[in-house]
């Protein structure tokens, strides 16, 4: 069942895939979208891929470097590419809590946002290290200490193209 091309449910609709249980509490009863292992291990390695893409981005906005402090087109990348590395990491905990079976209408919330997150954090880490190339290479001033945040933010980028990379073809292998 292709979600992806299904449109959002109404109001009513959504309400009418809840159901009491005896206890009173309300349990799904609507369609769900079936996540294979397979799905659950890369899902395991992205979450990895993006600590460790978080940490280093945080290190590089750390570091001493005259480049983190003054261009704005260093910091408004550098900014968004964190907000996004945290949003890439709570869509795939609201997805990887429902496993194996995840309520379509949860699916449709976090399943479907998680690549576009990752792609634009990509985008952005990308950005943000060519950014810290041109502010170096046009000023020329202690070199070493001005390349490292741009090397931990290429390696933020290449890590969220890796996760993007392993998550898209679960998806198209699951034909989710």
């Amino acid at each position: 069942m292709p979600v992806m091309e299904q449109k959002k449910p109404s109001k009513s609709e959504y309400i009418k895939q809840f159901e009491r249980d005896e206890n009173g509490r309300y349990r799904y009863t609507g369609p769900t979208v079936q996540l294979s292992e397979r799905w659950i291990q890369v899902s395991h390695r992205a979450f990895l891929m993006l600590a460790v893409s978080l940490v280093l981005q945080i290190i590089a906005g750390c570091l001493p470097a005259e480049v983190m402090k003054n261009t704005f087109y260093v910091i408004f990348p550098f900014g968004l590419g964190i907000g996004l590395t945290v949003l890439s990491i709570y869509h795939l905990y609201e997805v990887y809590e429902q496993f194996p079976a995840v309520p379509e209408y949860i699916w449709l919330k976090h399943g479907q946002s998680i690549t576009d997150c990752l792609i634009a954090q990509c985008i952005l880490c990308a950005v943000c290290a060519a950014g810290i190339l041109v502010y170096t290479l046009s000023h020329l001033q202690n070199i070493t200490v001005e390349l490292l945040p741009a090397l931990l933010e290429a390696v933020s980028a290449f890590l969220a193209w890796k996760a993007y990379r392993g998550i898209k073809e679960q998806e198209q292998a699951a034909k989710v």
